[in-house]
């Protein structure tokens, strides 16, 4: 410095191949201070630094040199459009704007399916752009085209590769490549659907009828998919193979498997069931418009039960009704199984009778019953008979219903009928007057009590001529164990000359016990004559 200057610039030259960076800062310091030769050394001119003695000069953005590089390197995922150009825009950013500068970049395809991708993917595939002096960013445009051409990722690097003038710009490493993807498009994994040689509606037995599945991929081959059935309801527990994952890997084009009606025992009317075509897992599948089929399984394990006698009824015993007493029986019929639905069952009396009464007839199960009789109402005859057996046969089942193994049974009417009647031959003379004393035999078991009545008739002998004690309605009884009984009549004298006269014993109205000869009446005619004085009758 010269004498009286007390400030003194010093401009210090920056070599033509240093790269200044933004940031970056000059240190310039004073080392020590000397008096020029030839001035007098004293106190009051002694030179010393102060405490100033370093100072910092940063370089500037604008007098930087340019370090170049993306704005950002995250990867770029991007659509192919469904028709025409999409452009797809990266920045790129400079540190230090001084001076005029060119970038070049290339686009290479890249990722593990390369080899497949074109411009008529993405372009251009290499390019540059220019920033001025003082500029600092510049953009590179990129068209992504449409090409209707099934595509799984496609991965493409796109590299700065150098910036020009290279001495005083330069690319920063490590943030000079940014990956593009192109997703998946025009459906790479295809579409599927049931094939088309499938029924949409099938019907089956529950056992052993098997339904082949063949689901079919058009379209896209390149990519792995899952896809998922499912039959609803209750798939799972009513056929073998009910849910399961499909799994179609790159170039697959079919996969085919089997689907089986479960056997489980249980009565079952007709049931439907829809099958379900669905994508499964992260990547989504294209599920066409046949992706559903619709099953039947046909009723099954006898859903409208099984009808027969119940053990308790294959053998049946019932007496002879009385004038006083109706006898029935009850048939239990059994429904077994499935009792879904109204179902009923004929039957038929074998042989045709008038013993029993109905011979034939209709027994209805409503939806849910389980039993039901048969009832049968023996019917009075008055005939002895020894013990009868029939047969109720169960002909035909109706509503679905079926039969089992026992479809007859047996009815028997024990001996029945037993007869009563006089003892005495069917005509009895008696002289006048007199009595007269007739038994009645009953025949057949006698392990119960029967009851029959008696009367007197008038024949040419009439009790309102006085010729016989008329008896209008009385009542006999055979307890159990007793054989006969015994009936008197009293014979008149009228002390008029007459010729034979008759009348009769009748009985009538039996209860147990039926009359021997005609139906409900048994009849002893008798023959009165007077007698003859002495020694002699009147006849």
């Amino acid at each position: 410095m010269e004498a009286g200057e007390d400030v003194k610039t010093v401009n210090v030259s920056i070599v033509d191949d240093a790269f200044l960076s933004v940031g970056a800062v000059f240190k310039v310091m004073l080392n020590s201070a000397n008096l020029e030769q030839g001035l007098p050394i004293g106190p009051y001119n002694s030179p010393r630094l102060g405490n100033r003695t370093a100072v910092n000069i940063p370089v500037s953005a604008s007098a930087a040199n340019g370090e170049i590089s993306f704005v950002s390197t995250q990867t770029i995922q991007v659509q192919e459009p469904n028709s025409g150009t999409t452009v797809l825009n990266v920045e790129v950013n400079r540190r230090g704007t001084n001076g005029h500068v060119t970038v070049y970049w290339t686009l290479t395809p890249s990722g593990a399916n390369f080899e497949y991708i074109t411009t008529s993917d993405i372009s251009p595939s290499s390019g540059s752009v220019t920033m001025e002096n003082g500029q600092s960013q510049a953009t590179i445009s990129l068209s992504v085209n449409a090409d209707n051409t099934p595509e799984v990722d496609e991965e493409v690097t796109l590299t700065l590769t150098r910036a020009e003038p290279s001495a005083s710009q330069k690319i920063q490493q490590g943030s000079n490549e940014v990956k593009v993807i192109i997703k998946e498009n025009d459906n790479p994994g295809g579409m599927f659907q049931f094939s088309a040689a499938m029924n949409k509606i099938y019907y089956v037995e529950e056992a052993g009828q098997a339904i082949d599945i063949s689901v079919v991929r058009t379209g896209g081959l390149l990519v792995r998919r899952m896809l998922q059935y499912d039959i609803s309801p209750n798939g799972v527990a009513e056929f073998f193979g009910g849910r399961n994952i499909i799994i179609f890997e790159p170039g697959v084009m079919y996969n085919n498997f089997t689907i089986l009606a479960n056997t489980d025992q249980i009565p079952e009317i007709e049931e439907t069931f829809t099958m379900t075509l669905q994508s499964y897992g992260s990547e989504p599948a294209v599920i066409g418009n046949r992706s559903m089929i619709s099953i039947t399984i046909a009723p099954n394990d006898d859903p409208y039960g099984i009808i027969a006698f119940n053990d308790s009824s294959l053998n049946k015993v019932i007496a002879e009704s009385t004038a006083s007493q109706s006898y029935q029986t009850e048939l239990l019929l059994q429904r077994t199984r499935g009792l879904f639905r109204s179902v009923g069952v004929e039957w038929v009396l074998m042989p045709n009778t008038s013993d029993l009464h109905p011979n034939r007839g209709v027994v209805t199960f409503a939806e849910g019953q389980s039993s039901a009789v048969i009832s049968l109402v023996s019917l009075q005859d008055q005939l002895p008979e020894s013990s009868e057996t029939f047969m109720v046969n169960l002909t035909e089942a109706m509503g679905g219903a079926r039969l089992g193994s026992s479809t007859s049974a047996s009815v028997s009417i024990i001996r029945n009928d037993e007869a009563i009647y006089f003892k005495e031959p069917s005509l009895k003379k008696s002289p006048e007057p007199g009595s007269l004393v007739f038994t009645v035999t009953r025949a057949g078991p006698i392990n119960r009590e029967v009851k029959v009545k008696y009367r007197t008739v008038d024949g040419t002998a009439q009790a309102g001529l006085n010729d016989y004690q008329p008896i209008s309605s009385q009542q006999l009884v055979f307890a159990a164990g007793e054989t006969e009984k015994h009936i008197s009549v009293t014979i008149l004298e009228d002390s008029q000359p007459e010729t034979d006269e008759t009348f009769q014993i009748q009985l009538y109205d039996p209860e147990g016990v039926v009359m021997q000869w005609c139906m409900g009446l048994q009849v002893l005619q008798l023959s009165l004559w007077p007698m003859i004085m002495p020694m002699e009758y009147l006849v």
